[in-house]
């Protein structure tokens, strides 16, 4: 009996320190899991989870254990196919764009402007030179093309029976009556995906932004000065994803070739995509250095002085040419009136000889 409780609480002991290493690990699983949630977009995050599991969990016997470390999908809305295959959807709050989530993959339509208010709204993308379109007519029907041949008609439905209304764009006139700056892309951004999207590049090549329809933020970077002068210059800039900031990074190489990459909480950096950015002028995105935007504004500032140095000569000549004349003709007058006092002093003497002659 002795040994019996003795054995008894060695295996409880031990199964003590079991649970307790288990929970130790599982605990530290899901603070790593956590960092993950700061990575842009969902394919990301799904793959750090899964890697964090199999690094946690070598021996494990599920299937498909990125079910465990999947993030939850934010979805309203499911489009239902012929053959039984339905698939999640979610409209961006201004009904301008649909996300698809297909196995692994997100395809992000936006909104063909010209058939707001029409029966049937139609959603365009361009993925690997494949045009496809999403139509969603009269209430719940859904119809998919492709440029590559495939089609299918299926049935739409919205969480809580939402209608899809996207708003129109504001004209330009409209955003200069209601005040709001007019976008100044001047630039595309072209992935190695197949999407597209306009920036603006400042004059400086200093600074690259765009707008993020799928988060509906601007996503600015900047140039880092000291890699100014390299083959591929660095920009950096932050987005904000799950309350968090995120740091992401974009190399610009040889004036035109895009890679960009995102920075984990532990410093890691996972590459996003690969492409291009062209300027509408044809112009190189070159980042000016400090130094040199400085000798440009000495330059227009020594051009602006010598404009108005040019100027005042100019003014100073004028009222020296304007001086001379008024002295000449001051002088003139006085030449004038002297030769009219004369004679009328020839006048008054004259008068006087008739007057000592006694004629009057």
């Amino acid at each position: 009996m002795k040994n019996l409780i003795i054995l008894t609480i060695i295996f409880t002991s031990l199964s003590g320190c079991s649970a307790f290493n288990e929970g130790w690990n599982r605990g530290l699983m899901q603070s790593e899991m956590e960092s993950c949630d700061l990575l842009p977009t969902n394919k990301l995050v799904e793959k750090c989870k899964v890697d964090i599991y199999t690094k946690y969990n070598p021996d494990s016997s599920l299937e498909n254990p990125v079910e465990e470390a999947k993030p939850k999908l934010m979805t309203n809305g499911l489009l239902k196919w012929p053959d039984g295959t339905t698939e999640r959807i979610y409209f961006s709050p201004s009904h301008r764009a649909v996300t698809i989530f297909i196995n692994e993959d997100t395809v992000i339509l936006t909104i063909n402007e010209s058939t707001i208010g029409a029966d049937c709204l139609e959603y365009v993308a361009t993925i690997n030179s494949n045009n496809l379109s999403l139509k969603f007519c009269y209430g719940s029907e859904v119809l998919f093309y492709s440029s590559n041949g495939v089609k299918a008609s299926g049935e739409y439905i919205t969480d809580s029976g939402f209608n899809i209304s996207p708003k129109k764009a504001k004209s330009s006139t409209q955003n200069r009556i209601s005040g709001k700056a007019e976008a100044m892309y001047n630039s595309t951004l072209a992935w190695d995906t197949g999407v597209t999207e306009r920036a603006f590049v400042s004059p400086s090549n200093r600074t690259i932004s765009h707008y993020i329809e799928e988060s509906g933020q601007n996503l600015v970077f900047t140039v880092d000065e000291a890699t100014i002068g390299n083959d591929c210059p660095r920009y950096h800039a932050k987005i904000l994803k799950n309350n968090n900031l995120v740091n992401i990074e974009a190399f610009v190489c040889f004036g035109s070739e895009v890679s960009s990459y995102a920075i984990t909480a532990a410093g890691e950096r996972i590459a996003l995509s690969a492409g291009v950015i062209i300027k509408d002028d044809k112009s190189s995105v070159i980042p000016k250095s400090t130094s040199e935007l400085e000798q440009e504004r000495n330059k227009i500032a020594t051009q602006k002085a010598k404009v108005l140095a040019d100027n005042e000569l100019e003014k100073e000549h004028k009222y020296r040419r304007v001086e001379a004349e008024t002295k000449a003709i001051e002088a003139h007058g006085s030449k004038e009136s002297e030769k009219i006092d004369a004679v009328n002093d020839a006048i008054r003497s004259v008068g006087k000889g008739f007057e000592n002659h006694g004629i009057k």
